[in-house]
């Protein structure tokens, strides 16, 4: 996917582990491309009929967060701290210092912060040594070009 979208050079892609829970010291993006955004970890609601949980990947969820944030107030903001709706729990919870690894390998995390509810913070691409590593500045060169 990250392949195609540096190929085309008009989108990213938003990708996600294919497990639910890994171990925060061993968690690498699977790419370093400036069009690749990597969450982690997976996110619960409450199923369809409302008597059981199901996790799932946060890739969807996030995409709709985009959006969301793209039509309020444009592609040049980054849709950090964004108050995930629907979301019951995580997968995994992270403590500070393992969210401040991982973001600063390129893994944008999902965290339940007090007071805020269940968020994704950061704001990176999976592409460190760039000038486009925030997700918002490659967006914006995306809309521009």
């Amino acid at each position: 996917m990250a392949a195609h979208c540096e190929k085309r050079k008009d989108r990213i892609c938003i990708l996600q582990t294919p497990q639910a829970v890994l171990p925060a010291a061993t968690l690498q993006p699977p790419v370093h491309s400036s069009y690749a955004i990597f969450y982690y970890p997976s996110t619960t609601f409450l199923s369809l009929d409302g008597t059981s949980s199901v996790t799932i990947p946060p890739c969807g969820h996030l995409a709709g967060v985009y959006a969301q944030t793209d039509a309020a107030r444009g592609v040049w903001i980054a849709a950090t701290n964004a108050f995930l709706s629907g979301v019951t729990a995580l997968s995994q919870d992270l403590t500070p210092a393992e969210a401040y690894a991982l973001n600063s390998l390129g893994v944008d995390v999902i965290q339940s912060i007090l007071g805020r509810g269940i968020t994704a913070t950061g704001d990176r691409t999976t592409r460190q040594d760039s000038d486009y590593q925030f997700t918002a500045a490659r967006r914006l060169m995306i809309l521009l070009e």
